[in-house]
Formats: C-alpha cells, sequence, structure tokens
C-alpha cells in the first residue's frame, strides 16, 4: 500500500476505527484506508482525501451504489466547510484591520509632514516603529505623544522623531508594567540629589519599592543625601 502507515492511523482515529461504509471494527474485520477520488483519477494520499473502510467494503464497494457520503465523512466535511468560512471570515477581518492601521499610519505620518514640509516618516520607521506603536497604544495616544514632540522640538525634525519614540514607549511600558513610572520617577530623583548620586542598581530599586511606597524611598533619599552607602543602610540590601 502506498499509503504510509502513520497516515492510515491517522485516518482510523479519526473515523473512530469503525468502517465508514458498514461501521463495523476489528477484530471482527480489517480496516484499510481508502480513497475518497481515487489516485486513477488524479487523488491525493491526503487525509481528507481518505476514508476508514473494512477489507470486504474496500474492496466490493464499486457494486454498492452510494446514495449519500458515508456519516463521518459527511461529518468530516462540515468541518471543513465550517473552517473554510471561519478562515474566510478571519481574512476579511484582518484586511479590515490593516486597512485601518494603514490609515491611521497616513494620518500621523501627515502630522509631521505638516509641521516639516518636504519631510515624511521612512517606510521602515512606519512599518517597524509606527505599526508597533499602533499595535500597543489608541491612535489618539500616538497623535498625541507626536504633538508634544512637536511643541518640544518645534524645528528640529530629527529631534522630534527620537523624543516622540520615547514618549511612546513610555506608555507602552506604563501598560506592560504599572510600576514603571514609580521606577523612572525614583530614578530620576535619586540623581537629581544636591551632591549626585552613584549608579542605582535597578533590582535594589524593584526590591525597595516592594517593601515602601515611593514617598518613603524619596525620604530615604533625601536622607541619604546623594551618598550611595548611606541609602543602602537606610533602606536595607537587597
Amino acid at each position: 500500500m502506498s499509503i504510509s502507515k502513520k497516515i492510515r492511523f491517522e485516518v482510523f482515529k479519526r473515523d473512530g476505527f469503525r468502517c465508514a461504509y458498514c461501521g463495523q471494527t476489528p477484530p471482527a474485520v480489517i480496516l484499510e484506508a481508502d480513497h475518497i477520488d481515487p489516485k486513477s483519477k488524479g487523488g491525493k494520499d491526503d487525509i481528507n482525501n481518505l476514508i476508514t473502510a473494512c477489507f470486504d467494503c474496500n474492496r466490493g464497494k464499486t457494486n454498492i451504489k452510494l446514495d449519500k457520503l458515508p456519516p463521518k465523512l459527511s461529518d468530516n466535511l462540515e468541518v471543513l466547510k465550517e473552517q473554510e468560512a471561519q478562515i474566510k471570515e478571519y481574512r476579511k477581518y484582518i484586511k479590515k484591520i490593516e486597512a485601518r492601521k494603514a490609515n491611521d499610519i497616513n494620518k500621523i505620518g501627515e502630522i509631521y509632514t505638516e509641521q516639516y514640509p518636504g519631510w515624511m516618516f521612512t517606510d521602515t520607521f512606519e512599518k517597524v516603529s509606527l505599526k508597533r506603536f499602533l499595535d500597543s497604544l489608541p491612535v489618539h495616544e500616538v497623535e498625541d505623544s507626536l504633538h508634544k514632540a512637536i511643541s518640544k522640538f518645534p524645528t528640529d525634525k530629527d529631534k522630534v522623531i527620537k523624543y516622540f519614540c520615547g514618549i511612546c514607549w513610555n506608555k507602552i511600558k506604563a501598560i506592560t508594567d504599572p510600576t514603571y513610572l514609580t521606577f523612572k520617577e525614583l530614578k530620576s530623583y535619586w540623581v537629581k540629589q544636591p551632591r549626585g548620586s552613584g549608579y542605582l542598581p535597578d533590582n535594589y530599586l524593584r526590591y525597595w519599592m516592594s517593601q515602601y511606597d515611593s514617598e518613603a524611598i524619596k525620604q530615604a533619599m533625601d536622607r541619604a543625601a546623594g551618598v550611595w552607602a548611606s541609602l543602602k543602610e537606610i533602606l536595607g540590601e537587597a
């Protein structure tokens, strides 16, 4: 038999190890994987073109008039039809989403070009960075981020893109990590201490944030006055 053992048993499992024509099961009968569309007419050894049949039915079915598909095959056909319908609707839905994203990208690009005539976002920036922002943020949040960046750098088209990306990434991180903005605020607060400060390891700050609220940590930073050793003594080792 040209059909591999693996495929045959996948067909048997799908059909419940039961002949689709007479309903008999082993050990009363020996099962075979039969082609629905014969190989002589171009039928493939694909699982969807195979059906479980016992030896007798498979050998003698050419003399049997089948008025309808066997139950198992009929059920499988309905499943395939449903899958095809769902795939079709899913593709339509995806196309609709992609069209909406393309429209959003154009709207944001127009804001940039209006501020800096003759300049536009590169294809790479639109397809990678801007698409990523729109996948994670509502379009109005992305537009607002660009407007903020433009207000800070109204005449610098290059700096505005970098600042715009920074705002968007901060918003995304704030969504994925609720403690991110507090973490960033405390890092900045430490750096601004009067005497300057040594590097503040992220793992220490994360640990302290799990033990104290932000105001308590700020008060400890004030007491340490920028001295790293003092801050560890006040808040404790991570």
